[in-house]
């Protein structure tokens, strides 16, 4: 990791500057590269009179230098070759990991948003510094980079203060407070009752409202929002106030003998109580919203302070925030609060879910939205669902989901796993599609626990079974309609969906290019149910001269398993058929799915390769034919292991 620090930046520079990354590179050396940017001979003379070895250290020389009465503006855009601009410049173009500066606080945020630029959805880097508090540090932001704010600002701010605080800091869910001059909602000015409304809605993170100035240091919450006029007048009087008070009890503890006797008691508390209050010990605050790690220390840091903070950054590297921040940022509550989980699946339906599932799948998902959705959760604010509603939501569904039918008497009154999972996976690619347009932060779907699915017992026909249903079939008239099935394990409406032009008798093959569906009382063409599906099979010489039979019943229809009215035959119907085959045969009954994963055992069974039944039963890969296949496949396995065994037993 290259940090960039900035030589001649701070009151005390260079020295200040020269002995504090010496410091750090003995203390966190490992896995650190240090660059000094700077006038090159200042930075030496610096370091030949502390007696440290710049061995370990880039230097960077720079010819021009940023002072504190700079304007902000002028100096960033005119003064290219100083060591706070090169840094910055060297930050974007990727050479260096962070950059550090204890020099001009506005130089510096100028520097920042105009050259490393920020965070998408950021309009201002906010610096942020860590406090002590009296039951534990806290973050505070802006402490000094905008002077005036927008309320949208100090929403970003809280916003990026939770996320550092969770990521850098390891709090769980962080508490967020607006400083005020008073605890009511009503309390402040326009722009802070703004912000405070803004805060309040942001479901990015735990809002807890306003703090008075007097309850800031009890250190009860773990971000402390403000603009930057208010949060630098809240830290420099928090710094002068600690000072003052340590000056005035050291006063009191020298008055006499007595109190000096009292100070021996109490020393241990006062070192920690001083430690803690030592600026130097927090090091540097982040600049948080920029595009990559910017950390401004204090411009009075010593050599102490200069350490802590190349230490603190080489830790907020690692952490990466840029992404996170950009997850939670630019969220747009505004719009968001138009919407309820009803009103905006009922948008994601119309407008992303029509457009890509079948027709079928989107009549089973507007039942979803219906009659469970909507009833239970649809009322909730589309920034409100939780994981935990979505956990209670489902157990409704799973204890007694059913809609009550004439029909559904005798069923379970709960839905099945499957149906479950379908209506979770449902809500998840609608909040996707929420979070892409800026109105969520985070899916409540993700770590929600889910039924297991159960799957259906595999029905096949053996061979001997084979024989009776197919004279039963013939009895019955529709032998060539299942014969041809179980020849090339066509799914039921694939079937039903083949026309003559669809056949190649010269060839010997057959085209699968659509579908026969029921949708709403009608049987209509519908498009196959994935791109695999689309496909040619070869066809055995037996199953053309069947396909040839069938041409000469059905005559001039263009279907080739037509409906006595002339359409495509209707999926119900193959079905109903199949069972009264089955009945007749004495076979047990199985679906007409059974039919297609008896095409694929007997296939596997007798030497098929894998990877040529996948292509012919149109799945979208091999593996997901070896996992429903696995118990026949299994039995391949052995088979083939045995074989070798028997082959490499007699070269033995």
């Amino acid at each position: 990791m290259k940090i960039l620090l900035d030589a001649m930046g701070g009151d005390n520079a260079p020295k200040s500057t020269v002995q504090g990354a010496a410091d750090a590179v003995k203390e966190f050396g490992d896995g650190m590269t240090l660059a000094l940017l700077g006038d090159e001979a200042k930075i030496k003379a610096a370091a030949q009179e502390l007696g440290v070895d710049l061995t370990p250290f880039e230097l960077i020389h720079c010819t021009e230098d940023v002072d504190m009465h700079d304007d902000p503006v002028k100096a960033v855009r005119h003064k290219t070759d100083s060591s706070l601009v090169k840094g910055l410049t060297m930050l974007k173009n990727g050479e260096a990991d962070a950059f550090v500066s204890a020099g001009s606080t506005g130089a510096l945020h100028v520097g920042t948003s105009l050259i490393v630029r920020t965070v998408k959805g950021v309009k201002r880097p906010a610096l942020a510094t860590c406090m002590p508090g009296k039951k534990q540090p806290f973050l505070l932001l802006d402490c000094g980079a905008n002077a005036e704010c927008r309320a949208e600002m100090l929403n970003a701010f809280g916003t990026m203060g939770s996320v550092y605080m969770n990521k850098v800091m390891g709090r769980k869910n962080p508490a967020v407070a607006l400083v005020n001059n008073g605890a009511e909602d009503t309390k402040g000015t326009p722009m802070y009752r703004e912000a405070h409304g803004m805060l309040k809605a942001n479901p990015a993170i735990r809002f807890v409202g306003n703090i008075e100035p007097r309850d800031i240091m009890a250190g009860e919450v773990d971000v402390i929002v403000c603009d930057g006029f208010v949060g630098n007048v809240v830290l420099k009087l928090t710094e002068g106030v600690a000072g003052t008070l340590l000056g005035m009890l050291k006063d009191i503890f020298m008055q006499s003998i007595v109190t000096k006797l009292c100070y021996l008691g109490v020393k241990g508390g006062l070192r920690n109580l001083k430690h803690m209050m030592d600026s130097e010990e927090i090091g540097g605050a982040p600049l948080l919203g920029a595009a990559k790690p910017v950390i401004k220390a204090h411009g009075s840091s010593k050599a102490k302070g200069i350490k802590n903070v190349l230490g603190k950054t080489q830790a907020e590297v690692k952490e990466k925030l840029k992404k996170a921040i950009e997850e939670n940022v630019g969220i747009d509550y505004g719009k968001a609060k138009t919407y309820t989980v009803g009103s905006w699946l009922e948008v994601w339906m119309e407008n992303y879910a029509k457009v890509k599932l079948r027709p079928s799948t989107f009549k089973t998902s507007q039942g979803f939205l219906k009659n469970h959705i909507k009833p239970q959760i649809g009322s909730i604010p589309l920034a409100d669902l939780t994981s935990l509603d979505l956990q209670r939501f489902y157990k409704h569904l799973l204890d007694g989901g059913r809609v009550d039918r004439i029909e559904a008497k005798k069923k379970p009154k709960g839905l099945a796993p499957k149906t479950v999972r379908n209506i979770h996976q449902m809500i998840g690619s609608a909040y996707n599609l929420a979070i892409e347009q800026k109105l969520v932060s985070r899916n409540p779907t993700q770590g929600c626990a889910l039924p297991k699915v159960e799957h259906k017992e595999m029905k096949t026909l053996t061979a001997d079974q084979l024989s009776a249903f197919f004279q039963e079939a013939r009895d019955s008239g529709v032998y060539e309609l299942y014969y041809l099935d179980l020849a090339t394990g066509l799914r039921r409406g694939e079937l039903l969906g083949l026309k003559w032009t669809d056949v190649d008798f010269e060839h010997g093959a057959v085209r699968v290019q659509r579908a026969i569906s029921r949708q709403n009382g009608k049987v209509v063409e519908a498009p196959l149910k994935t791109k695999n599906a689309y496909r040619t099979l070869p066809l055995s010489a037996d199953a053309i001269s069947v396909l040839k039979m069938q041409k000469c019943k059905v005559g001039n229809s263009e279907w080739v398993f037509p409906s006595p009215t002339g359409g495509p035959m209707s999926p119900d119907s193959v079905l109903h058929t199949l069972q009264r085959v089955l009945k007749r045969a004495g076979l047990p009954r199985i679906r007409f799915h059974d039919l297609r994963h008896t095409f694929a055992t007997m296939a596997l069974q007798n030497g098929v390769d894998v990877k040529t039944v996948s292509s012919m039963l149109g799945h979208y890969s091999a593996g997901f034919t070896l996992d429903t296949y696995a118990h026949v496949t299994t039995d391949a396995q052995l088979k083939a292991a045995q074989t070798m065994g028997n082959i490499l037993s007699r070269a033995v």
